[in-house]
C-alpha cells in the first residue's frame, strides 16, 4: 500500500478470497464438519488460479508502467514474477500429485 503499487489491491483481494475459502475448509475439518469432498480439489485449483491471475496482472503492471500515476517498478514486477511464477509451480505440482497421478496399489501389511 505504502509503494502505490497499482495491482496491490487486486492481489490482496484475490489472497482474501482463497484464504476465505481455504481456512473455511480447514475450519470445517477440525470441527469434524461433512464438507463436499471436491472442496480441496477447487481450494488448489483456486490458488493456481490466483497465481496466473497475480502473473498476469504483474505481467500489465509492467506494460502499463510509463503511464501517469503507476508506481511500479521493475523491481516490483522482478518480484511479484517470481513469487506468483513460483508458487504457480508447486501448487501445480501439488494438483498433480494429489489429484491427477493415479494411485498405486497399497501393499497390507501381512505382505
Amino acid at each position: 500500500y505504502k509503494n502505490k503499487v497499482p495491482s496491490g489491491g487486486w492481489f490482496m483481494t484475490m489472497n482474501f478470497g482463497v484464504h476465505s475459502v481455504m481456512y473455511t475448509y480447514y475450519t470445517m475439518k477440525a470441527a469434524k464438519l461433512k464438507h463436499p469432498n471436491l472442496l480441496p480439489m477447487v481450494i488448489t485449483s483456486l490458488q493456481i488460479l490466483q497465481m496466473v491471475l497475480g502473473t498476469i496482472f504483474g505481467i500489465l503492471n509492467y506494460i502499463w508502467r510509463q503511464e501517469k500515476g503507476c508506481h511500479t517498478t521493475t523491481e516490483h514486477f522482478f518480484w511479484s514474477f517470481m513469487l506468483y511464477g513460483t508458487y504457480f509451480i508447486l501448487f501445480a505440482h501439488f494438483f498433480h500429485r494429489a489429484y491427477l497421478r493415479p494411485k498405486g496399489k497399497v501393499a497390507s501389511k501381512s505382505q
